[in-house]
């Protein structure tokens, strides 16, 4: 009883992993032997050193509870002064952006329309103007094929 107490008491003022280690020494001493593996660590043992040497253990001077761990930092409820203010000026300038985007989108659109359109136009006159040559070859072959009749 007292000697189980004392030993309780001091496995919170210690390191996990020795506490670990510690155990499977006496577990494998009350079995009688651990044979091949008696030697050998836990594995879960190095996770528990790991663990340690980031956050400490009960006794230690950085040591701090999972409770005190693992809650909400206040930090990231409270804003700063200038967030809302940068929070804003990002959303002007989004917009700003995304209205010069537009622009530039209608502008290369009507460009790309007008462009269209003249090639449109050019077609169109290389068509009359080819149309116009025939007419004019027709028209004189068919005149001096008339004059070669007539005379």
């Amino acid at each position: 009883g007292k000697m189980l107490e004392s030993r309780d008491e001091r496995v919170e003022k210690r390191s996990l992993s020795i506490a670990a280690r510690d155990f499977e020494r006496t577990d494998v001493a009350a079995r009688g032997g651990g044979g091949r593996f008696g030697s050998t660590p836990a594995v879960g043992a190095y996770g528990l050193q790991m663990r340690e040497l980031m956050y400490g253990y009960p006794g230690s001077t950085h040591y701090r509870s999972e409770l005190d761990r693992l809650q909400a930092k206040a930090k990231l409820e409270q804003q700063a002064p200038w967030q809302p203010l940068d929070a804003s000026l990002r959303q002007e300038r989004r917009a700003a952006k995304l209205q010069a985007l537009r622009e530039m989108a209608l502008f290369h659109e009507t460009r790309k329309l007008a462009d269209q359109e003249a090639a449109q136009r050019n077609r169109e006159a290389r068509w009359e103007s080819m149309q116009r040559q025939k007419t004019r070859y027709l028209h004189s072959v068919a005149h001096e094929e008339r004059r070669h009749i007539r005379d």
